[in-house]
């Protein structure tokens, strides 16, 4: 063993984000260790043996040629996927990192993920690792595939971090005949499939549905200024539902069993209701605490608000992106807040911080944000199915929108509550995974008491009844009340309005430039496109092809990602180029140049379009907002409001978008 070696490896781990892998390491000795022993192999080779379940000590790598052995067992690899995680369980003594390093492509990684920490460590004494960590050719995970172990949030962190590549996952796996390994092997393989579907999910594919997004935050703008922020809400009554029960009712065919139950819990728990299960609560004459929304599409309006009227006591808690309609249907205060994603960050600030929270991909998460925001224990789940019921039904009775299917067609099924194989839907699948993993990142205590339905790893399962008879014994607060008590002074919508109007204009620079940039793009693209048609002469014009290749991806991508608001828009078109490319291989010839070329424009073609739309909705809000804050502020200082003009370019340059 090297310590010297050892603190190389430690330092660049430091460098690179593995802050909590360091922690992990530096947390234990290898002193008297027992768990597995090293030994000289043939021509200066170790051989790490590790003890199994059994009490024997079994090889992880060949005594005899483990160089050779690292070649079979990585050859089934391709090298040639321009874009590649390869996902390496157990490390050994490095000899197959090794020689998948050796081959390793410019822009594919390795993830090292070991089970044991101690093997981990043992590995960083032997092999000096750091400059391929440096280089970002080699990340390192450890942990144990059990309930909080830093392996989950690890593997989410990396696989997020390297979103380019995840496309392409390929496994290696020791030659080790242990059941537990391959158990190891095999959970970790799905939950990285499972999770590279959810990230794909959340991420979106509708560049107009975004456009939706943020024309709804603006038009919402004024109303969530003028009234309290949720932020605001938790600075006054941080703790007054700390420790408190808090029940999220979502509208799955569940709810019909228990749903009675909850009129017991009013007043003792505080009910977070998603706006679907709304007409059921009505006709058992339960008023919920908050109601949720979180769609952003004109249906959700129409299905569960319009003509409707909701009870005063219940407020709405829902983010910026949802229809402006919804936000009229209520005549009382709401509380402001805004989904914690880069866009809804970016128009938190301009209304000057009235709160992010966690809202997911469905209603019930962006609930379950507030609960846990709220500081609420437990946070229970009623009607969350998640799934068909047994005769395909997929919502409460009472519900706007539901359907019936025949489930012997349905081909997706997932473990209930009773560990029996229920129907669902890929959308209910990757509902259940944000779950699952929001559960696991904030160690929450979260029972399931929907009496039905897919299981929810993490969740605690009991009867709706078991819960209010164990936690729904005292009197809390009243939401409304506590809203109410809240006041938004002049002093702030002054600023507020102010401020978001500088932010609009310094977002719509930020496409303008993007926009410009494209069009030197484009530029240096059909240079480089001519001089491929006439024939490449000499090793400048080569390098004029690569210049052009270059210019998207460190002047155009990179700068998107260096811009949160800007790589939630563009990351799905990105992926889409990036998953086209990686299709040519890395065999360079004239035609795979060529291709990559045409695959760059028509990116660049896709970013201006939508760039000028986005500049386009800008300009208008620009100009609503202005007018809003005219509208509400006071005499006084309107002529601050007067004084902030649009740039001329920007109002000219975002109006043609469809020429």
């Amino acid at each position: 063993m090297d310590a010297y070696i050892y603190n190389q490896n430690l330092q660049a781990l430091s460098q690179t984000g593995h802050i909590e892998l360091v922690h992990q390491l530096e947390s234990v000795e290898l002193t008297d260790n027992e768990e597995f022993l090293v030994s000289k192999g043939s021509a200066e080779t170790y051989v790490l043996k590790v003890k199994n379940s059994s009490g024997r000590y079994i090889s992880l790598n060949s005594a005899y040629n483990p160089f050779k052995e690292a070649k079979e067992i990585t050859s089934h690899l391709d090298y040639e996927v321009n874009r590649s995680i390869f996902a390496v369980i157990g490390v050994g003594m490095g000899y197959h990192l090794l020689e998948i390093l050796e081959h390793i492509n410019e822009k594919s990684v390795i993830f090292a993920i070991e089970e044991n920490i101690k093997i981990l460590k043992n590995l960083l004494h032997y092999v000096d690792f750091s400059e391929q960590i440096k280089d970002r050719k080699i990340v390192f995970i450890c942990g144990k595939y059990e309930e909080n172990s830093p392996l989950f949030g690890q593997l989410s962190t990396w696989m997020k971090t390297y979103i380019l590549n995840i496309l392409s996952i390929q496994a290696v796996v020791l030659p080790v005949k242990d059941l537990l390994y391959i158990r190891y092997c095999k959970n970790v393989l799905k939950y990285m499939d499972d999770l590279r579907d959810t990230i794909r999910f959340t991420m979106g594919n509708d560049l107009d549905d975004t456009i939706i997004g943020i024309e709804n935050n603006i038009q919402n703008l004024p109303h969530v200024i003028k009234n309290p922020g949720f932020k605001q809400f938790l600075e006054k009554y941080k703790s007054i539902y700390k420790g408190k029960p808090a029940i999220i009712i979502a509208s799955g065919p569940s709810l019909d069993k228990n749903i009675h139950l909850l009129k017991e819990a009013q007043g003792k728990a505080l009910l977070l209701a998603c706006d679907g299960s709304m007409e059921s609560l009505k006709k058992h004459n339960i008023i919920p605490d908050a109601v949720g929304s979180v769609e952003r599409i004109m249906l959700t309006y129409e299905a569960f608000y319009k003509g409707k009227e909701f009870p005063n006591d219940t407020v709405l808690v829902a983010p910026a992106v949802v229809r402006p309609e919804i936000f009229k249907t209520f005549k009382t205060k709401t509380l402001g807040l805004f989904k914690n994603e880069p866009i809804g960050q970016y128009f938190n600030k301009m209304a000057l911080d009235k709160g992010v929270v966690f809202s997911g991909a469905s209603v019930a998460h962006q609930l379950m944000g507030i609960a846990v925001a709220l500081g609420a224990d437990p946070i229970i789940l009623v009607g969350q199915d998640l799934a068909y019921s047994k005769d395909g039904v997929s919502h409460v009775n009472e519900a706007a929108v539901k359907e019936k299917v025949d489930v012997s067609k349905v081909s997706l099924y997932v473990k209930d509550i009773y560990g029996d194989e229920i129907p669902t839907t890929f959308v209910w699948k990757q509902f259940k995974q944000i779950y699952e993993e929001f559960i696991r990142a904030m160690n929450i205590n979260v029972i399931d008491a929907t009496e039905g339905g897919a299981y929810i790893e993490g969740t605690k399962v009991m009867t709706l009844r078991e819960v209010i008879d164990t936690y729904c014994k005292e009197s809390l607060p009243k939401f409304r009340e506590l809203v109410d008590s809240l006041s938004v002074d002049d002093e702030y919508i002054t600023k507020a309005y102010m401020n978001s109007l500088k932010l609009l204009i310094k977002l719509a620079k930020k496409y303008y430039l993007l926009y410009e940039k494209c069009n030197k793009s484009k530029k240096l693209n059909e240079q480089a496109q001519k001089l491929l048609k006439k024939g490449i002469d000499t090793d400048e014009e080569l390098d004029q092809v690569y210049d052009a290749l270059d210019y998207t991806e460190y002047k155009i991508v990179r700068y998107i990602k260096r811009h949160p608001e800007l790589s939630m828009f563009f990351q799905y078109p990105i992926m889409v180029a990036v998953s086209k490319v990686n299709e040519l291989g890395t065999e360079i010839t004239f035609d795979v140049l060529e291709k990559n070329l045409n695959i760059h424009v028509e990116l660049m073609n896709t970013i201006q379009l939508y760039s000028q739309r986005v500049i386009s909705v800008l300009n208008e809000g620009f100009f609503y907002i202005k007018n809003n804050a005219i509208a509400d502020i006071k005499d006084g200082d309107r002529g601050l409001i007067e004084s902030i003009h649009l740039p001329v370019y920007l109002e000219k340059f975002g109006g043609n978008y469809d020429n």
